[in-house]
């Protein structure tokens, strides 16, 4: 499931891009910067099929959610 329907934001160009450009990378912002639909497209685009998401519990949680909301 591609978020073909989702309009990146500039900043949200850049961290997907940065992190397919560069072998390892962290990506970090302030709540609400796009992390992670841009984490997702990153994930999509790439074609590596596993991948370790690292946060909080609570952020976890939220992260299933949106997963399960983008049907991946």
């Amino acid at each position: 499931a591609r978020l073909g329907m989702v309009t990146l934001y500039h900043t949200q160009h850049r961290m997907v891009n940065n992190a397919l450009t560069y072998h390892y990378q962290l990506i970090a912002g302030c709540p609400g910067a796009g992390k992670t639909v841009s984490a997702i497209e990153i994930m999509e685009r790439s074609g590596v099929t596993e991948w370790m998401y690292v946060a909080p519990k609570t952020v976890l949680l939220e992260i299933a959610l949106q997963f399960e909301a983008w049907g991946l």
